[in-house]
């Protein structure tokens, strides 16, 4: 049961992804990064399509692991 549960599991993530990747649209999957209050600081990009990356003129590997408040600076306090 536990390994149907993770091959399930592993398939939607392939579904979501390759869905991810075939949209025109820019679009990033974001992690929340908290403070030691718990409250949202920031978030990280963990994933993001052909057409996020043109539209940020990067490649992937520089927008994933990035930082939002990096990325767009003056859309956050003291940018």
């Amino acid at each position: 049961e536990l390994f149907a549960s993770r091959e399930q599991l592993a398939s939607e993530r392939a579904l979501l992804r390759a869905s991810i990747d075939a949209t025109l649209d820019p679009l990033v999957v974001l992690v929340p990064l908290r403070d030691r209050s718990g409250d949202i600081a920031d978030f990280v990009i963990t994933h993001a399509n052909a057409a996020a990356c043109a539209a940020q003129a990067t490649d992937l590997g520089v927008l994933l692991g990035s930082r939002l408040s990096e990325l767009t600076p003056t859309m956050w306090p003291g940018g």
